[in-house]
């Protein structure tokens, strides 16, 4: 019977109606609940946590008439249909938690979630990944139909795991912003000084293989699309170009096959490439929502939330100063020193065995050709200088000479700024004062990036 119902929901046509939602325990109740024999309707609710890791939430049904029979299930979609006695709040493909459980004499039913054994593929529960469930349960005194349904809950899951795994600790701090040492392009000046708070930066550059299981991961949400062509695009928001395949560009080492994304054999812990502006904030938006944060971008307007808990792309200003290395006095070209060599970085025909494309990210670690020194910065960042440019949150614009705190750089613009030099670079583009900018939404093997996060 339980089967034949929610195969006829999945079957109505679906629509969003507004209804109540509030936050009770784990998740966010949403949709109605309809009167039954017991009173006023059956209220979802859930306790244990949403992190994945720790694999303890359950579920609980309050309010249903004694004796009788119930049962939880859950789906991608919000929706809110009439339908038996009640509403039904989840739609899209519908996965049941067997087996039914009994109100017995306190109307209460209960199901301790295993995240480990989803009852169908589909229905896998991940980091970062968002469900809605519901209970169903019998009621043959109240209504013509004999069943009902409770109210839904939206939870939205986290890994569980410590958040800035791979980061470093910036102190932040007041230093002078530009270029003190040599010549370069006048946008480098005037020199000005900026104070920062302290926050987290990634260690390395993220990788192919990072952001292929952030693209597996949003596809199976929706909220990744992959063109004709094989270009990645935002599923909903502004619609924006994400990255590119090896079907769109032969430069890419993403693959897709039709179902799945992966990584060119050998290339797995290069940096990733051929992402746009919108893909390194997209990747920060989910992996912010994979540790539970508060994401920071809007992926409609793409504006920035600096007050948001979650990842997203350094200042332009951050970028400097961690790039410096905490090397102030004096001020130097490069995070190491005023000179360059191909045991420092990768850029232009440098000499490793990977000339001329990228390293694996870290891979100047003292045990790199040619030889050289560990090369981790003052702050215990890797190529902050060389492999690929990092794209920067802020608008490009030129320096004011202000003081200034914690800036986040012009409240608008056609080009979005890029740091550190690549593996195409020639050494000057390498230096921690050089600016590059274009269009976010370009593509190119030589652009990577890395994310930040406020120190809580």
């Amino acid at each position: 019977m339980l089967t034949t119902l929610l195969f006829k929901c999945h079957l109505h046509t679906l629509f969003l109606l507004p209804g109540l939602a509030f936050s009770q325990g784990v998740g966010t109740n949403y949709c109605t609940t309809s009167p039954n024999s017991a009173g006023a309707g059956a209220v979802i609710s859930a306790s244990g946590s949403n992190q994945v890791a720790l694999n303890n939430l359950l579920l609980q049904a309050d309010a249903l008439p004694t004796g009788q029979f119930g049962m939880f299930f859950y789906g991608p979609n919000q929706v809110s249909n009439p339908f038996g006695n009640g509403v039904i709040c989840v739609g899209g493909a519908l996965h049941r938690l067997s087996p039914a459980t009994f109100s017995g004499g306190t109307g209460v039913i209960t199901y301790a979630l295993d995240l480990s054994a989803p009852p169908t593929a589909g229905g896998a529960i991940f980091a970062g990944s968002t469900w809605n469930f519901q209970a169903w349960y019998r009621d043959g005194v109240a209504g013509g139909a004999g069943h009902n349904f409770s109210d839904g809950l939206e939870v939205q899951f986290a890994s569980g795991a410590p958040p800035y795994a791979g980061m470093a600790l910036v102190p932040g701090g007041l230093f002078s912003m530009g270029r003190h040492v040599g010549s370069g392009p006048a946008h480098e000046l005037p020199l000005h000084d900026v104070l920062l708070s302290a926050y987290f930066m990634d260690i390395e550059e993220v990788t192919n293989q990072k952001y292929a299981h952030y693209l597996n991961l949003d596809f199976a949400a929706g909220l990744v699309a992959v063109s004709s062509s094989g270009v990645v695009l935002q599923a909903g928001g502004a619609g924006q170009v994400l990255c590119d395949t090896t079907s769109s560009s032969s430069e890419s080492r993403i693959t897709w096959n039709g179902l799945n994304f992966g990584v060119t054999s050998g290339k797995e812990t290069h940096p990733m490439s051929r992402i746009s502006w919108y893909g390194a904030g997209a990747y920060c938006n989910w992996r912010s929502r994979f540790d539970g944060l508060g994401p920071c971008y809007n992926e409609t307007s793409w504006v920035c939330d600096f007050l948001a808990s979650g990842y997203r792309l350094s200042t332009e200003a951050e970028w400097e100063f961690a790039a410096r290395g905490g090397q102030l006095t004096p001020y130097e070209r490069y995070p190491w020193g005023n000179s360059i060599d191909g045991s420092n970085a990768n850029y232009f025909s440098s000499g490793d065995p990977f000339d001329n494309g990228t390293t694996p990210a870290g891979y100047f670690d003292g045990n790199q050709t040619p030889a050289g020194a560990d090369m981790a910065n003052g702050f215990g960042l890797y190529d902050m200088s060389g492999n690929v440019w990092e794209w920067c949150g802020d608008w490009y614009g030129p320096y004011s000479g202000a003081a200034s705190v914690n800036p986040t750089g012009p409240a608008a613009g056609t080009s979005r700024l890029f740091r550190g030099g690549g593996w195409q670079s020639v050494s000057v583009g390498l230096r921690s004062a050089y600016r590059g900018f274009i269009d976010p939404a370009l593509r190119y093997s030589t652009i990577g990036f890395r994310v930040v996060a406020p120190r809580p």
